[in-house]
């Protein structure tokens, strides 16, 4: 009888599994904290580990596609364009936004001043040319609708490079804004050294100042060797640090 693709899915993490659960308190052994885990939550930590290196092969091959590659390029082109726009609008359109009692919610800066005097003149020029060529011309057209419909423009670009969530494996959400590599190092590993010891991750190489690298980058090389990533597990501990000052701070979709 045939064997189905799900069962044969099934075998393969089952197989995974219990090879890392072998291999995991040598990979793990210079990790403070490891030999105090219950066999409960060893098991926990191989399941979590291998449902993490599924979601960065996932979204390794999301990020390879060319297609993905060549719209978010065509995206980055179309935000820096309509960019420019929306900041002269951010700038010029500024006191526009009244209060109930008549008066600007905001007041305009010094720059912003400026901007609306290019406004005003724009304007007076577009309605001089609006009633020399109408018909020709959209009627109803206005500059601060034009400016307006900018800024709301570069903010859908901006979702659209970097979506808050699009659809993963198994149906799980996969957030797509970071890199797989800053996902994994700098955000997934993170979160499952927290769950799985309790404690803040911290990413401190080792330098003149720190005799040792901290338990988190330890962690995340042991991790990645266990799971047979060598070429993530050979990172220097400044490159770990840096994955995960990504995430903490904000990267795009990258390398």
């Amino acid at each position: 009888m045939r064997m189905q693709p799900v069962s044969i899915t099934r075998r393969l993490r089952s197989e995974a599994l219990t090879d890392l659960i072998a291999r995991a308190p040598l990979e793990f052994a210079d990790v403070a904290g490891y030999a105090k885990l219950t066999k409960g939550q060893r098991l926990q930590l191989c399941r979590d580990l291998l449902k993490a290196k599924e979601h960065f092969e996932f979204r390794k091959r999301v990020k390879d596609s060319p297609e993905q590659s060549a719209a978010i390029s065509l995206l980055k082109e179309y935000e820096k364009s309509i960019g420019r726009v929306a900041y002269f609008g951010g700038l010029a359109l500024d006191s526009l936004e009244l209060n109930p009692d008549g008066k600007p919610k905001r007041s305009a800066t010094p720059q912003g001043n400026r901007a609306r005097r290019f406004l005003d003149e724009a304007g007076e020029r577009w309605a001089r040319a609006q009633i020399k060529a109408s018909p020709e011309l959209p009627q109803g057209f206005s500059i601060e609708s034009f400016l307006r419909s900018a800024q709301i423009m570069h903010s859908i670009i901006k979702l659209a490079k970097a979506p808050p969530e699009k659809p993963g494996i198994e149906g799980r959400a996969a957030n797509l804004q970071n890199s797989p590599t800053d996902w994994l190092v700098g955000d997934k590993l993170p979160e499952i050294y927290r769950n799985t010891f309790g404690i803040s991750f911290t990413a401190t190489p080792k330098s003149a100042h720190h005799a040792d690298s901290s338990d988190g980058i330890k962690f995340v090389r042991a991790a990645c060797r266990a799971l047979g990533m060598i070429k993530l597990a050979q990172m220097s501990d400044h490159t770990i640090k840096v994955h995960y000052q990504n995430v903490c701070k904000g990267s795009s979709f990258g390398a």
